[in-house]
């Protein structure tokens, strides 16, 4: 049977917890319920339909419940043929196999609390038990499949919690459990555990429901190559099926491939740069020369970086790829100009297959044998209408040969290779942006793999003529697309309107799960992407939008803090002190938050009040009190920040929006000057590579579009 688990473990109380996955729709009818407080509808779906299972182990329990709850929890466990949970295989998983079949002498309810406390704070500090090289321990559990949404989404890479998960899917409940606290305790509060721990159980089972286009791509590869790829991430996964082709294509055998290396001290740059890149005017010709001159020394830590303005657009290289360092603006098709997208056709997989880049360790034939049979497979399924089995191998390309070159946890480490494709790719950039420029064309973005430039009207047989040219030259292939809208924020964060309608929104625009990016009132965002793309006023979308969870904004307190909010009502205050991960929103009749810690104190909100929301419940929105005009203020800032009209003293909402009648009545206009920072802080909006180039580097590039979710 497959079940959805998670298992809480303190001083004094032991609980193992496990849910059948109900559709969908049921999960949100329990949001519903627990909402409107229905106990009894809320028994229902907790009896019939997700049939929760929790096993508790308490102190003071007796030993003939103890014995009774041990042999049912033995028998569930051997009826189990799959787990869905949250950091399953490093820390449930575990316990529940050991105390299934080590545990089994234990006579004792506080024996067998401790023993699995200990395991449970092993594994925490070391990640490792006493009985991890015990195979036939493992053998007897390995049959049950595991589906670790944690590793699945790359969430343990992103430290991302599953209360924050929580927030971010919008759940109607973000609680925390004071471990400390229970610790402390003789005698724990077992039903406030069962009832923490079936909220995280249904957090899991959502999540899961959210995760079902990133599993089928894992199922979908399971039944191709025979592996479990269940828990693994996209680079994880598309590094296993690598060294499936690569031990077909050489037939050898993985372990004689899998711990070769090609470690160098250094890396002269002249030996990375192919001859091909050649360039027409004396500043980059000489700006190649530099980088031909320089010497990259890996043993110091060394990256590669390198900056050079080109027209009016200043180009930054890095080992991450190419990006442009671009201004907030807005650009639209008009009578005059085209906005062109030109991006180059499966980027690094084919600057290997094409320039013949290969880890010097390893085959070079059966190397570039294997990423042109990346690229030809997966046309051959997009072709032929095999839309899962090509989206397998789209993420093998995005994630698989080129970054991995770069970590030493690899079997294809080499930092020449990795340089000679990175590099090469950012100078044939270049190399377009610098004959288009010359022609009259207006590159305006640069980002990874592709340029968008304004091209003429008059002009544009010139422009695809240079493109062809550059094709030609280089054995590249470019796809295009046509904009009639394109609005950014900076190079990582902007709105692109297809001429077919299509709407593409990145970085702050977006409008799905970014984990990496942690949550803060996307109702903002979402005014903002309105205003640009259909026209309707910012502020109209946020006095009319009818769902408080997307004016929250979810802060996680660092634990050497406390947070504390305070109210004053008929002047006295009133404290509380909230728990770690929290949800809150601007509000006009609030209090205020601040993490606490010693004398020190740090206010989360300065300057506004703010209301807590852990907890939903069903009150109209207009009962909220929230601070309409904060929200409209961060949508305004950043709006003249892309329209480059940024005022002194911030009008009033009315004139401004151009809107008659009520609409705007009660909400509160800002005398004070306020910018962008005010509202979002450099990682909010940040466009340099450094977060790129860690994952790239650590696990595998994977592309923009291999994001979680």
């Amino acid at each position: 049977m497959t079940r959805v688990s998670d298992i809480e473990v303190v001083s004094g109380a032991v609980l193992f917890g496990f849910s059948e996955v109900a559709p969908i729709n049921f999960y949100e009818e329990y949001e519903e319920a627990r909402m409107m407080s229905d106990a009894k509808e809320v028994i229902r779906l907790e009896e019939e339909i997700f049939k929760f299972k929790i096993f508790r182990f308490y102190r003071g329990m007796s030993y003939d419940e103890f014995n009774k709850s041990r042999h049912e929890f033995n028998d569930y466990y051997d009826n189990l043929n799959e787990l869905i949970g949250y950091n399953i295989k490093a820390y449930d998983f575990k316990i529940l196999t050991i105390t299934r079949y080590v545990l089994t002498d234990v006579t004792t309810p506080e024996e067998y609390i401790e023993a699995i406390k200990s395991l449970s704070d092993g594994i925490i500090h070391t990640q490792q038990t006493p009985f991890d090289d015990n195979r036939n321990l493992w053998k007897a559990a390995n049959k049950i499949k595991l589906i670790d949404l944690y590793t699945l989404h790359r969430l343990d890479y992103y430290h991302v919690s599953l209360k924050q998960c929580a927030i971010l899917l919008k759940w109607w409940r973000v609680q925390d459990y004071d471990f400390e606290t229970v610790d402390a305790e003789e005698f724990p509060d077992v039903d406030m555990l069962e009832d923490y721990n079936k909220n995280d159980i249904l957090i899991t089972g959502y999540l899961f429901h959210k995760s079902k286009d990133e599993l089928i791509s894992r199922f979908v590869a399971e039944e191709m190559f025979g592996q479990d790829f269940r828990s693994k991430s996209r680079s994880s996964m598309a590094d296993s099926i690598m060294s499936i082709l690569y031990s077909q294509i050489t037939t050898l055998e993985y372990k004689a491939f899998s711990e070769k290396r090609t470690y160098r001290r250094i890396v002269k740059l002249k030996d990375a740069i192919h001859p091909l890149i050649k360039f027409k005017t004396k500043e980059l010709n000489e700006f190649l020369k530099t980088l031909r001159q320089t010497t990259i020394e890996i043993f110091r830590g060394d990256r590669f970086s390198a900056k050079f303005q080109l027209g009016e657009i200043i180009y930054q290289l890095g080992e991450g790829g190419i990006h442009s360092k671009d201004k907030a603006a807005k650009f639209e098709e008009d009578n005059d100009w085209f906005i062109i997208d030109a991006d180059v056709t499966s980027y690094y997989p084919s600057m290997i297959s094409e320039l013949g880049f290969a880890p010097a360790h390893l085959s070079r034939d059966a190397f570039l044998m294997l990423t042109r049979y990346l690229k030809d497979i997966r046309v051959k399924f997009k072709d032929s209408g095999e839309t899962n089995k090509a989206t397998v191998f789209k993420i093998v390309i995005n994630s698989g040969p080129f970054g991995k070159m770069r970590s030493d946890k690899s079997w294809l480490y080499d930092v020449l290779s990795f340089l000679q494709v990175t590099i090469n790719g950012q100078l044939m950039q270049l190399m377009l942006a610098e004959s288009l420029e010359l022609s009259g064309h207006k590159v305006i973005s640069a980002n990874t793999d592709g340029l968008t430039c304004k091209v003429k009207k008059t002009a544009i047989d010139d422009y695809f003529a240079i493109c062809n040219k550059w094709q030609e030259d280089t054995k590249m292939r470019l796809e295009y697309a046509r904009y009639i809208k394109y609005i950014r924020l900076n190079v990582n964060n902007y709105i692109a309107v297809y001429h077919t309608g299509k709407v593409k929104a990145k970085g702050f625009f977006s409008q799905d799960i970014q984990f990496d990016k942690g949550y803060k009132h996307p109702i903002v965002s979402k005014a903002v992407l309105l205003y640009y793309t259909e026209g309707i006023p910012y502020e109209k979308t946020i006095l009319e939008h009818d769902n408080i969870l997307d004016f929250c904004i979810a802060t996680k307190i660092n634990a050497k803090f406390t947070p504390i909010y305070s109210t004053i009502k008929k002047g006295v205050v009133t404290t509380i002190a909230l728990q770690k991960n929290n949800r809150f929103y601007v509000s006009t009749n609030g209090g205020s938050i601040v993490k606490q810690s010693g004398n020190s104190k740090i206010s989360m909100l300065q300057g506004y009040l703010v209301t807590p929301l852990n907890d939903l419940t069903l009150d109209d929105i207009s009962t909220r009190k929230i601070n309409y005009g904060y929200y409209i203020s961060a949508a305004r800032v950043v709006v003249e920040e892309i329209n480059n009209n940024i005022t002194k003293k911030l009008k009033g909402t009315k004139k401004q929006s151009g809107i008659s009648g009520t609409l705007f009545d009660g909400v509160e206009d800002f005398s004070r000057k306020l910018t962008i920072e005010d509202f979002y802080n450099e990682e909010d909006l940040s466009d340099e590579n450094t977060k790129a180039f860690k994952a790239l580097s650590e696990i595998g590039f994977e592309g923009e579009e291999d994001l979680p979710f």
